[in-house]
């Protein structure tokens, strides 16, 4: 039984929103496929926190499903470590790989049976598109755990 369907996106907390933007895009020849400011309480949850307020933009090649998110986050600000594990959501360079899943309670089961864990149960987002969880693995590596609805 394989539980993860594809890969998602890969996120990225980056430090300055315009140049990031700028080197994705104008360097890379990635595109913009959305850009939205998130907070409330499906954010709150998913992540485990209090008061997210993050600029996300989505971004993809000419070919391929999988995107790689620009996270910015404005709240809480994003921070610098050494070498730590867990590492935070809203740390610095790459932080969580996203699944698209055919049913979420069951990849959080599974996660949670190799040893990992889920920071909540699953969530119904905003826009009633799909449930999340988040989610670390082993070694404390966030995943994404996506259901379309």
């Amino acid at each position: 039984m394989s539980v993860i369907k594809n890969i998602r996106h890969t996120g990225l907390v980056v430090r300055d929103i315009n140049r990031s933007l700028a080197f994705y895009r104008d360097t890379l020849g990635l595109h913009v496929k959305s850009t939205q400011e998130e907070t409330g309480s499906f954010l709150d949850t998913i992540l485990a926190d209090q008061g997210i307020v993050v600029q996300t933009v989505k971004m993809a090649a000419s070919s391929g499903e999988t995107l790689l998110e620009l996270l910015y986050f404005k709240a809480p600000v994003g921070i610098e470590l050494g070498i730590c594990l867990p590492k935070p959501y809203n740390s610095f360079g790459f932080t969580h790989l996203a699944f698209t899943v055919g049913e979420v309670e069951l990849a959080c089961t599974a996660v949670i049976t190799a040893g990992g864990q889920c920071l909540s149960p699953p969530q119904k987002s905003a826009d009633g598109s799909v449930r999340v969880a988040f989610c670390r693995d082993p070694e404390g590596n966030l995943l994404e755990l996506v259901q379309l609805i």
